[in-house]
């Protein structure tokens, strides 16, 4: 496979969506947790499957910025587009090495290794009962 090959299937990324997690992020929206993906896609913004994915707060997309995780400027530019300190956030990623400048920079982080964990989690964070994120009473 040469680079333009390889290039090439890097857009055309499968969107196999957690349903558990879309909609424990949905939860999160309607508790009032603002909300931004920060994507390290190859492809345009325009090309996500945005029916599928919640209505986050704001949208961090690598090709759209110039930026890419683990580079500190993307975790600045997402807290700044929703008004807030570093500090103030939490961020999820399934790599550690995109949550050590995270934390550099005050951010509480969360390895996402599976919905229930995360879930409570951010549940505990946000002082927001798990169950009620995810319509369980």
């Amino acid at each position: 496979m040469d680079g333009h090959q390889f290039y090439a299937a890097v857009q055309n990324v499968t969107w196999d969506l957690d349903a558990v997690m879309t909609a424990a992020v949905n939860g999160f929206i309607s508790a009032g947790v603002p909300t931004v993906l920060v994507s390290n896609s190859w492809g345009a913004s325009e090309t996500y499957p945005w029916d599928l994915l919640p209505a986050f707060t704001a949208v961090v997309v690598s090709s759209d910025v110039g930026l890419r995780k683990p580079d500190r400027n993307i975790y600045l530019l997402a807290a700044d587009r929703i008004g807030v300190e570093p500090a103030e956030c939490v961020f999820v990623d399934d790599l550690e090495v995109n949550l050590a400048p995270a934390r550099e920079l005050g951010m509480s982080t969360v390895l996402h290794t599976a919905a229930e964990t995360t879930i409570a989690e951010l549940a505990g964070f946000f002082g927001i009962s798990g169950d009620a994120i995810v319509g369980r009473t």
